[in-house]
This record gives structure tokens, sequence and C-alpha cells, in this order.
């Protein structure tokens, strides 16, 4: 595990957009091949970000974006839960330790 990953919660839509620049990268390969563009993610992200109850957190290496984990809060039988919707890493920060840190 990387010890220079740094853990955040979203506290802005422009780390919304942050993670947007890396979210096509992240989902074009293997297994799902995907047709993200950055438009598109930061339409999904930003949708996300606008609903109520909403959780996110970022993972930062030297001051820079990349990974994200995105979900909300919902109500269920038991009492609130959290429902994770994204999480995702760079490419080239993948196996970094940024997603289990996460």
């Amino acid at each position: 595990m990387n010890h220079n990953i740094i853990i955040e919660k979203i506290a802005s839509a422009e780390q919304i957009k942050q993670c947007a620049e890396f979210y096509p990268a992240a989902y074009s390969g293997e297994p799902w091949n995907d047709n993200w563009t950055i438009e598109t993610a930061t339409a999904l992200l930003t949708c996300y970000y606008s609903t109520p109850k909403f959780m996110g957190w970022i993972a930062l290496r030297d001051n820079v974006v990349i990974g994200c984990a995105i979900g909300n809060i919902e109500p269920y039988y038991s009492g609130d839960i959290f429902i994770l919707k994204e999480i995702f890493v760079a490419v080239d920060a993948q196996n970094s330790g940024a997603g289990s840190s996460l």
C-alpha cells in the first residue's frame, strides 16, 4: 500500500470534475470496454453529487486526485445504509493502494 495516498471527503463540484477527467479511461479497458467521454462522465458524477445525502471521497497523491468513491445514504427497513454507486482509480495509479484506501 502506498502511504503517500491521502483520502478526503469530496467537498466541491470542482473535485467531481477532476474525477470525471480520468473516469473514461478507468472504464475503457477490460472487463467493461465502456465508451465514456469526459462530458458524459461529468454529467453522471454531477448527477450523483446532486443527490440527497450524497457522500464521496477522493484519493490524492501529491495533491492530485487519483481515485474516487461515490454514493449516497438511502433509507432501508433496518435504518439508513450507504449505497456505493462508483469506485474507480486513474489507470496510472491502479495497484497503488488507492482503491483499497477508498
